[in-house]
């Protein structure tokens, strides 16, 4: 019996041994981590994707936004000022939220940014520049035929209706109605070589268009910037 236990613990020991010499050693970082593995360790979602089925100057355009956005470049403002995506937002402590949008109709979106005020920043093929600056807190809102509609109220209420070209140049279809039932403020008109007070039917007359054009929103996507 003894030998039996003997021969036993022998053969246990000689399978243990064989096991020990075949096992492979743990791979390292080197083996396994691959650059696709390594990425996947940043927080993809806060850049904006290239779309491989568009044109060259939109990819060009989608990572001029992603290099200001975090931080790898400037943007220059309409007066011709060099700026940085932390100058945008609440306190001057960055933007709040970014989107895309395209407000000329060329297949390349522009980079809505939200922060204190609405900002628009487009790619020109060699840098971002500003094309718009809402110059107020409220909302702006794309529309179908690429417009941008913002409503905003302090004594009346003032809705600006803007339109941009390729290159980037505005118009700004501005107007002004008062509170209902205020019978000290004006009905104005800004655009199409009008810039005065005009008659309620007047007034009715002349927004009626970007009243109806206002219906059409499109739904932007708002990212969290982080």
């Amino acid at each position: 019996m003894k030998k039996i236990t003997v021969l036993f613990l022998l053969l246990i020991f000689i399978l243990s041994g064989c096991n020990s010499g075949s096992t492979s050693p743990t791979p390292s970082c080197a083996d396994v981590c691959t650059p696709t593995t390594l990425a996947n360790t940043i927080d993809t979602n806060t850049y904006l994707e290239n779309d491989p089925e568009q044109s060259i100057v939109y990819n060009n355009a989608i990572a001029t936004y992603n290099a200001f956005l975090h931080g790898e470049s400037s943007a220059q403002s309409g007066d011709g000022k060099t700026f940085t995506v932390l100058q945008y937002g609440l306190n001057n402590d960055g933007i709040v939220s970014y989107s895309l949008g395209d407000v000329n109709n060329d297949n390349v979106p522009e980079l809505f940014i939200h922060g204190h005020h609405y900002h628009i920043l487009a790619f020109d093929g060699t840098q971002l520049v500003e094309w718009y600056d809402s110059q107020s807190w409220q909302p702006i809102y794309l529309l179908e035929n690429g417009a941008v509609w913002q409503v905003h109220s302090s004594v009346n209420y003032n809705y600006s209706y803007v339109t941009f070209d390729d290159d980037g140049i505005l118009e700004n279809i501005f107007f002004t109605q008062p509170y209902e039932g205020d019978p000290n403020l004006i009905y104005y008109f800004r655009g199409n070589g009008i810039s005065r007070e005009v008659s309620k039917d007047d007034w009715d007359d002349l927004t009626n268009p970007y009243f109806k054009q206002a219906k059409n929103v499109i739904e932007l996507n708002w990212i969290e910037w982080k």
